[in-house]
């Protein structure tokens, strides 16, 4: 989405204060639209960290302490299916932060041309 006028005046003068001699600000960008992360990606990276960091060690303890092939495979596939609940709930969670159309001053409501905008959930209702 592009920016404004206002917006880019705005991101121009942020720029010029943090590259002034002796500044001290960090100038933080957000990742444009072809650099954010998607759900299928979120979750391929999560169950790569989940299996890779277990899978090579974790077997042969888990056959050890129970003696049978069928319960050790009853409990992997139980593991996973609770890593996946875990998966998609952080996924819920990371991905619900809604986006709002902020009214301008003086206006009675929102006609829907304004931008969209993000805000973090205050964790008390659902603002969605």
């Amino acid at each position: 989405m592009p920016l404004t006028a206002a917006d880019q005046r705005r991101v121009d003068e942020a720029e010029a204060e943090a590259e002034a001699a002796g500044s001290t600000k960090l100038l933080v960008r957000s990742p444009d639209d072809t650099e954010k992360l998607g759900s299928l990606t979120v979750m391929c990276l999560i169950l790569n960290r989940t299996i890779g960091s277990g899978i090579y060690v974790t077997p042969a303890i888990v056959l050890r302490a129970t003696n049978s092939v069928g319960i050790s495979l009853l409990l992997w596939t139980f593991g996973a299916v609770f890593g996946l609940c875990g998966l998609l709930v952080w996924l819920e969670l990371g991905l619900s932060i809604p986006k709002f159309q902020p009214q301008e001053e003086g206006a009675a409501s929102i006609d829907g041309d304004g931008p969209l905008e993000n805000v973090p959930r205050s964790g008390g209702e659902k603002n969605y």
